[in-house]
């Protein structure tokens, strides 16, 4: 016999609880793109630069943390270089996410 926090006690499996999960990942991911969207319509009215995309983003990154280390990591890392105005590197998109 053990006392466990609340959060640690369920009659599911790990791989039940993970799968249970994703839904809520896949409304943040349709969030992100929503968000991401705004983001650059503000930046196509104002003139805005890749620096102030970085800068729009940071809300957006602490917004949906769960994200950042998500499988969905590549296909929002893919809408952004769709949406954007300018070249992202590789290197610059996974650095969105740090």
């Amino acid at each position: 016999m053990s006392v466990l926090e609340a959060d640690e006690f369920s009659f599911a499996s790990v791989e039940e609880r993970e799968d249970h999960a994703k839904p809520d990942l896949l409304g943040d991911l349709a969030d992100v793109q929503q968000e991401i969207k705004i983001i650059c319509r503000i930046l196509e009215k104002e003139d805005g630069s890749k620096d102030d995309f970085f800068s729009l983003f940071e809300v957006v990154k602490h917004k949906y943390p769960k994200l950042a280390g998500s499988d969905l990591l590549d296909e929002i890392n893919d809408f952004i270089r769709e949406q954007v105005p300018f070249y992202l590197s590789e290197q610059e998109l996974n650095s969105l996410w740090v």
